[in-house]
């Protein structure tokens, strides 16, 4: 199944930087670093972790 998600560029923007500001910009494991995005009825979640410091964000769409 295929799904279209609309969001604005600014407040995704804005959310990936707060997340990856969250997390160690150098990681001893690459397969540690990215995002994770879940869409749950009107809300992007937006998950990142380094195994020690982890980050969740909401964005209502």
């Amino acid at each position: 199944m295929i799904y279209k998600l609309q969001v604005e560029r600014s407040k995704l923007n804005s959310l990936m930087d707060m997340a990856s500001k969250a997390v160690a910009k150098k990681t001893t494991n690459p397969v540690l670093s990215g995002f994770k995005f879940s869409v749950k009825e009107n809300d992007l979640h937006l998950y990142a972790t380094d195994l020690q410091t982890a980050f969740h964000g909401l964005l209502k769409i």
